[in-house]
């Protein structure tokens, strides 16, 4: 049994790759959840047309779905997603998977620039994201639903850089959160553009900054079957300068 989703972009603005790829990832990921246990599923993309970027996707299932379709699932669990962020105070929060919730952020984020719309289609249901909606989802997930799905978040932390690495490498960042822990971590970013807000402008070096941060515990090396566990790790978002 064959459907499909289309996904229809009208941009102003050019789409970074990463940010395309990770919303085409997190479509056909809400796709596997929901497609039936121990079947054989497929998502493929089998059509890009000029003009606007629009894609078919194919949601392939090798058996009959007596109910709804997993591909039908998909639009609406994003949908769905969608429609709580705008307005969590008057929408009931959707009874869907955490996973779910950062997909759905992911296909949101592919309208993050100014003037770009996303729109996804199956058969006569359509969903649409704008700039400005992607911007009040993104807030409210930030504030209302990541701390709730993440154990070891610490909102609204004072974070103060020791050491600081501007070469393509990853490590060399270091900082200290002493309401966590006085020792100093290793600082990871998702996305380089926050780490560029937390490095310039005057005393950059001294000054404070108020940061929600997740805490990760990084595992490396291996010696026979043990495992070695070094300190954990800050991720910082939402950076607030605090002099």
């Amino acid at each position: 049994m064959e459907k499909k989703i289309t996904l229809k972009i009208e941009h102003k603005k050019p789409i970074e790759i990463i940010t395309f790829t990770r919303g085409l990832s997190s479509i056909s990921n809400i796709y596997g959840r929901y497609a039936q246990e121990g079947v054989d599923t497929k998502i493929l993309m089998s059509e890009v047309r000029k003009g606007s970027i629009v894609i078919e996707i194919i949601a392939v299932a090798l058996v009959l779905y007596e109910s709804v379709h997993p591909i039908i699932t998909t639009l609406n669990t994003i949908g769905c997603i969608w429609k709580y962020l705008l307005d969590p105070q008057n929408e009931t929060e959707p009874p869907v998977k955490n996973e779910d919730y950062q997909d759905a952020m992911n296909v949101a984020k592919i309208s993050n620039q100014k003037g770009n719309v996303t729109q996804l289609t199956v058969e006569s249901v359509t969903i649409n994201n704008d700039y400005r909606q992607y911007k009040i989802i993104d807030e409210n997930y930030n504030n209302k639903i990541k701390p709730k799905l993440i154990d070891n978040f610490y909102p609204k932390q004072l974070f103060y850089w020791k050491q600081t690495n501007f070469e393509k490498l990853k490590a060399g960042n270091r900082g200290v959160i002493r309401d966590i822990s006085e020792a100093q971590m290793r600082v990871c970013f998702e996305d380089e553009r926050l780490k560029e807000k937390m490095t310039t402008g005057n005393n950059w070096q001294n000054n404070g900054y108020v940061v929600d941060v997740i805490t990760l515990q990084v595992r490396r090396g291996f010696t026979g079957a043990k495992q070695r566990v070094c300190s954990r790790c800050y991720y910082p978002t939402q950076p607030r300068q605090n002099h």
